[in-house]
């Protein structure tokens, strides 16, 4: 059976000896490294930050290589936009600390430098006048080896040394994944109260670089084994891995040839490596064998196989929460939504991921589907909670004309133009016939909220609260609208609270003719 990358290199340094498996292994350390360089086309990365109210010069760091200790970081910038900045702070700091998400499930502490147990309503005095804050989650893969509150405390000692400038900031440490991680919210002025500035550089690969040093620093390096096996690993997963960035980088014409990827790298089979990634990303149809070595896959596939694993990590995050079957349970968009409604009841309400202010509903249907519907800014009226039966919809783009419209147009006509909802009544009473139950008054002013939508549109004219100026070309300006709006509108989510039942408007009859 033909041996795996890079076994065959560790068996030729445990065959030396001791004087020429160091300088084996000296070699090996220069060789393996190389494949740091295929991945990023470069050897060295610069990862800039600092105050530049303050003027701090630019911060060069070296990239990690391939022996360092591997840490995940996402990040976020809050900026203060007055309204609700303090309720964020709040509402977030109490998400990190809140129960089970500690060691064996119990409640995580707040911590900042030595201070321990640090209360929320301090933490907020202290941040809400900042101009902005950062959140970080920080999550080294070997967390469970680490002491977590000193790791964090080392890191933070990096920053401020990065920085040169003392930071505010607390944390909470959380065991309630399969990897140990921090959440490190950092203020966005600085102990002096001036307002402290992180480049983008310094966020997306500085902070991630620092921490990798640090974890490296209090495990050791990786060895070969560990990184023969990373890498093995990464053929099989549903997320961006390392592999994928070798790929990218060799990504020609939305084809690549494996036999143009160097293996001359102390038997580092790369052929074989990214012939059996490729080989799985064929069954996502992310890429397709042409023939040989010759494979036809896009340069932004990455963007697809980063929504296959959110969407897996949802349906499980689902199923496991939920207790039922990964079938039974759905993820809906806006988009699906413009084409159908669901209708359920709220089974659970939290936040998409430890670091958004945003959150979803898992709704419950009458066919037991559990169905995970993400919330936006203005998708509720009241806020919606657990046992809530609810209506889920999207926002339609704009229609028309529709049956009032014309009817509008019609009377307008009659009136020089002059829309008027007492002469349009007066009409109705005389010679329309109604559904049951249904007023002259409540069906004119079905025709006056549309009107009031198009005079926002700057469709018509609005002269008072009843009468509106309706132009020559009232329709045709309506379907061009509705025309730019079908190729244009992107859909919201909308959550109603079924409460009462719902009473829909009465559907409008026919255009009316005077």
């Amino acid at each position: 059976m033909q041996q795996s990358i890079l076994d065959r290199l560790a068996q030729r340094v445990s065959l030396k000896s001791d004087t020429e498996e160091s300088h084996l292994a000296s070699k090996m350390r220069k060789a393996v490294s190389k494949i740091k360089s295929k991945q990023n086309g470069r050897k060295k990365v610069h990862a800039r930050g600092g105050l530049s109210s303050m003027g701090a010069r630019n911060i060069f760091i070296k990239d990690s290589d391939i022996y360092s200790r591997r840490v995940v970081v996402k990040a976020r910038y809050i900026k203060n936009s007055g309204n609700g900045f303090k309720e964020k702070i709040r509402a977030h700091l109490e998400y990190v600390s809140r129960n089970n998400a500690g060691i064996d499930g119990n409640k995580p502490e707040l911590f900042s430098h030595d201070e321990s147990n640090v209360e929320i309503k301090n933490v907020v005095k202290l941040f809400e006048k900042s101009p902005h804050n950062f959140r970080f989650i920080v999550s080294p893969e070997e967390g469970n080896q680490l002491d977590m509150k000193s790791f964090t405390n080392d890191l933070v000692k990096a920053i401020e040394i990065d920085l040169k400038t003392k930071v505010t900031w607390v944390a909470a440490c959380h065991y309630d994944t399969n990897e140990p991680h921090v959440h490190l919210v950092i203020n966005g002025a600085n102990s002096d109260g001036q307002k402290l500035t992180l480049s983008r550089d310094y966020i997306t690969r500085g902070i991630r670089i620092r921490a990798a040093e640090i974890v490296t620093k209090k495990i050791g390096l990786r060895d070969i084994d560990e990184i023969a096996n990373s890498l093995e690993i990464d053929v099989n997963k549903n997320k961006k891995c390392e592999l994928d960035t070798v790929i990218k980088n060799h990504i020609i014409d939305d084809k690549i040839n494996i036999s143009k990827i160097s293996t001359d790298d102390f038997d580092i089979n790369w052929k074989k490596l990214i012939s059996m990634r490729l080989s799985y990303l064929e069954k996502y149809n992310f890429c397709s064998h042409i023939d040989g070595d010759l494979w036809s896959i896009k340069k932004d596939y990455t963007k697809d196989l980063q929504q296959l694993y959110r969407t897996s990590s949802i349906i499980e995050k689902i199923s496991l929460s939920s207790n039922v079957l990964k079938e039974n349970c759905e993820i809906i968009s806006a988009q699906k939504l413009s084409e159908k409604s669901i209708t359920g009841q709220v089974i659970s309400r939290s936040y998409i991921d430890d670091i958004e202010d945003k959150e979803y509903l898992i709704i419950k249907n009458q066919a037991h589907k559990h169905i995970y519907v993400e919330l936006e800014k203005y998708s509720e009226k009241k806020r919606v909670d657990i046992g809530d039966m609810v209506k889920i919809e999207a926002t339609k783009a704009f229609l028309g004309p529709k049956n009032s419209d014309h009817t509008v147009n019609d009377l307008a006509k009659a009136q020089g133009g002059i829309y008027a909802a007492s002469a349009h009544e007066h009409y109705i009473q005389k010679n329309v016939s109604l559904p049951p139950a249904v007023s002259a008054k409540e069906y004119v002013q079905v025709h006056l909220k549309r009107l009031e939508v198009l005079a926002r549109m700057g469709l018509v004219n609005k002269i008072d609260d009843k009468t509106f100026d309706i132009p020559k070309d009232f329709i045709a300006q309506i379907a061009n609208r509705a025309k730019m709006s079908a190729n244009t509108y992107r859909p919201h989510i909308k959550v109603k609270v079924l409460t009462e039942p719902i009473i829909k408007q009465q559907s409008l009859s026919p255009r009316i003719k005077p």
